[in-house]
Formats: structure tokens, C-alpha cells, sequence
């Protein structure tokens, strides 16, 4: 039976040295023509972020020797810090934010010259590598832009080919390699404010030929375009309804591929961030909000039909496919987070990978309730409360815990669900706390 104990005061085998050292962290899976590949950070390595590869047949290794340290940090919240060409490797290296090539069984060389930029978000065709590139030369704000490399002669800092904004992200080439899509943004607005989506074709030296932005007329926060292999851009949008849902861009013309009242997508704190797969011109797999926690679902894209899978997980992170085959991070509430395998045709998954084990009983970890209450302008905010959790405490009749209060900005989060209920807050010790988003 638990003991009646003042809230704040309950003993807790759990420390924050134990948190950081029982867990690593798992992320932006990418597969190509020899494998899978995934990011690792190590707190045992001083948070060291290493790529991981695993074969076809099984075989296991980590990519980036113990002296580099595989981290962007483009928007200082860094993210798409490498890409993958046929088991050739490209990344940023954090101690010198230098851009790196790294051969099968060799040692990376690296392939940018000047001190003082940045690499990340990369996408490539054929012989020509594409990048957001941040320029840290000068004095004053770092300048933004779109670099082209030839992986021919990769030996330079990038030829530029957009810079007429102060942001830059996503930037997508076609399965031809003669298109190219990309989104941008200027001050003072964040990338979920207002966002232009640009298409252009690519000259044959990497250049951008006659760019134009396709979303004129309409302020709305666009996130991953992806073109299919017939040639439609998807991408991400928060038009109309006020939530992230998918929508396509035929050449002519921007329509939704679904209306649903959840969100497909979250807010750009770092970028290269994978809210869904595309597995054909015809299906993708996503991940969506639930006020229960996310999703993930198979949606036909001619019908805008939502298949979910059956799985014992409550957010995800970012995808890759395949073929059929989709890879994932997932969490569950109360468990390591893992790198899966989706089986699209069957449901089944395996796990490729863990986050590490967890070093302490089930009860000491709070699950959360999902709340919901008026904020202004008549709109709703949306938060997950975690209650205090301790096998053998509980707070005196009556009382309540500490809340610590942990928010969520920007102006369209009052009117949608939280981005994540798989965050674990150690309450152990008797305190409360309030995942919320507000408007």
C-alpha cells in the first residue's frame, strides 16, 4: 500500500546522470542501394552522433570513426546532418561544421574549404549534391542558401543557386534530376508562419532555371515536399483547416489529398525532418496527432483513405522506405525508444534497434492525460498532464503536487493537438507536469 507523503519530498532511485547514461538516441533513418543507414548519439561517447549501417545480410557497423562527431548546426538546432550515395557517405562534422566525404572502408576526407559554413539537409542526383549551406564569414546575420556540389570535383564550398531569402529548407530533386522543390521563409516569421514553396528545373551544371514560387496568394506553413515518380509534388501543408495534412502540386494546381482535423507534421526546429513515405504514386505512410498520441497509417493517395497499423507505440519519428518496407523510431510510454521495420503489406514490424534499457521499474515512470481547455480568441489549447508516479508514495488526501508547466508556443498550437505524449517527464519525486501547447 502506498505511504501518504508531503509531494516534492518522495525518495526516487532515478537521477538525471542516470536518464542521460541509460538511453541513446536514434534517429533520421536513410536507406539506400547497400542498406539501412541511421544516427546514433552516445552519451557514453560525450554525446558523440555516429552513422550506423546495417547490410542485407545482417552485418552491422558503425560508419563515422571515433574522432568525428556527425551534427550540423545550421539554425544552431542543426538536423540533416548527413546523406547517403550508394554506401558513400556525406555529413558535418561538429567541430568544424566541415562538409565531409566518406568512401566505403575509407577514412572521410573533407571536401569543403572555408572556415565559417555550415552543411546540412542534403538531396542528390546522378553526380550533383545539393545543400543548405549557412554562411558564418561575415560580420551581422549568416546568410542562408541553396549550394550545388559536383561529386565529380567535390573539392569547394558549394556553388549558390538561391539566396534570396533568409531561410531555406527541404530542398527535393525529381526522379529525373531535372526538378527541384524547396521551401523558404523570411523574417520575422518561423516556418510555421508563412512559407513559400518553390519549384525550378535544373540546368545541367546545377543551376536553377526559371524558379518560381507556386504558393502565391496564400500564407500557410508548408513542410517536406517530396516528389512522387509520376512527377506530382507532395508536401505538407496547414492551409484552410489550420492542420498539417498532405496535399499535391500537379503542375498546375495545389489540392488537398485529405481533410482530416489532425496534424501530419510538426513544427521545423531541425531540419530533414521525415513525417511520411512515400511508397508509390499511389500510397504513402504518414504519422498523425491523436489526442491519445500519435499514429502511424497507410494513406491511399487517390481516395485520401487512412489505414492505421496496429502498434503497441505512441509517437514516431522520422521515416524511410524501402520498397515495401518502412523504417521508423517509435516510443511507447513506458519502454526505450526503438528503430523499427514496418512490413506494410502484413502490419508486422521488428525491431532494428533500441535506445538502450531502462534502469528502473515501470511505476516510477507518469503516464499522461490528454487535457484540453479555452485559450484566447475562442480557441482550444491542447496538453498532456503528467501525474506524479511512485510505487509506494502517494500525496496526502487533499493536496496537490508542484506543477511544473512546460509550453508550447506559436500561433497556430492553440489550435491543435500536442506534437508529442511519448516525452517522459521522471515525476517520481512528486512533481506534476504540464505539456502544453497555447496559442
Amino acid at each position: 500500500m502506498a505511504e501518504p507523503t508531503p509531494y516534492a519530498t518522495w525518495p526516487s532511485p532515478i537521477t538525471a546522470a542516470m536518464v542521460a547514461q541509460a538511453s541513446r538516441g536514434i534517429g533520421m533513418p536513410r536507406t539506400d542501394s547497400t542498406g539501412l543507414y541511421w544516427l546514433e548519439s552516445r552519451p557514453e561517447e560525450q554525446g558523440r552522433s555516429v552513422i550506423v549501417h546495417l547490410a542485407a545480410d545482417g552485418t552491422r557497423r558503425d560508419v563515422t570513426p571515433p574522432e568525428f562527431n556527425v551534427r550540423s548546426r545550421v539554425h544552431e538546432y542543426g538536423g540533416g546532418a548527413y546523406h547517403v550515395i550508394d554506401g558513400t557517405v556525406y555529413f558535418a562534422n561538429f567541430a568544424d561544421q566541415g562538409l565531409y566525404r566518406q568512401r566505403p572502408g575509407a577514412a572521410p576526407e573533407r571536401i569543403s574549404v572555408s572556415a565559417g559554413l555550415r552543411y546540412a539537409d542534403f538531396d542528390s542526383h546522378g553526380r550533383r549534391l545539393v545543400s543548405v549551406r549557412e554562411d558564418h564569414r561575415a560580420e551581422g546575420l549568416p546568410v542562408n542558401a541553396l549550394v550545388t556540389l559536383d561529386l565529380d570535383a567535390p573539392s569547394g564550398d558549394g556553388d549558390v543557386i538561391f539566396e534570396r531569402s533568409d531561410f531555406v529548407a527541404y530542398p527535393r530533386i525529381d526522379a529525373t534530376g531535372r526538378r527541384i522543390a524547396f521551401i523558404a521563409w523570411d523574417f520575422p516569421n518561423m516556418p510555421w508562419d508563412d512559407v513559400a514553396l518553390w519549384v525550378a528545373d535544373l540546368g545541367a551544371d546545377g543551376r536553377l532555371l526559371d524558379p518560381r514560387r507556386v504558393n502565391t496568394g496564400v500564407q500557410e506553413s508548408i513542410l517536406q515536399p517530396e516528389w512522387a515518380e509520376d512527377g506530382t509534388l507532395f508536401f505538407l501543408s496547414d492551409r484552410g483547416r489550420g492542420w498539417w495534412n498532405l496535399h499535391r502540386f500537379d503542375g498546375d494546381s495545389i489540392t488537398a489529398v485529405h481533410s482530416v482535423p489532425a496534424d501530419f507534421g510538426g513544427p521545423l526546429w531541425t531540419l530533414g525532418q521525415s513525417h511520411y513515405a512515400l511508397l508509390s504514386k499511389r500510397e504513402a505512410v504518414v504519422r498523425y496527432e491523436t489526442p491519445d498520441g500519435q499514429r502511424l497509417a497507410l494513406l491511399d493517395l487517390e481516395s485520401g483513405e487512412l489505414e492505421p497499423f496496429d502498434l503497441p507505440f505512441s509517437a514516431f519519428g522520422g521515416l524511410a522506405a524501402h520498397g515495401r518496407q518502412v523504417y521508423v523510431t517509435a516510443a511507447r510510454l513506458d519502454a526505450p525508444s526503438e528503430l523499427i521495420e514496418l512490413d506494410v503489406a502484413t502490419g508486422n514490424y521488428r525491431t532494428v534497434a533500441t535506445t538502450g534499457t531502462r534502469p528502473f521499474p515501470a511505476g516510477f515512470v507518469s503516464r499522461p492525460r490528454a487535457l484540453e481547455f479555452p485559450t484566447d480568441g475562442g480557441l482550444t489549447a491542447f496538453a498532456y498532464y503528467y501525474p506524479p508516479a511512485h510505487p509506494e508514495r502517494e500525496g496526502p488526501v487533499g493536496a496537490r503536487p508542484p506543477l511544473v508547466v512546460e509550453v508550447h508556443g506559436g500561433p497556430t498550437a492553440a489550435a491543435q493537438p500536442g506534437y508529442s505524449i511519448a516525452r517522459h517527464f521522471w515525476t517520481s519525486r512528486g512533481f506534476a507536469v504540464l505539456d502544453v501547447n497555447y496559442g
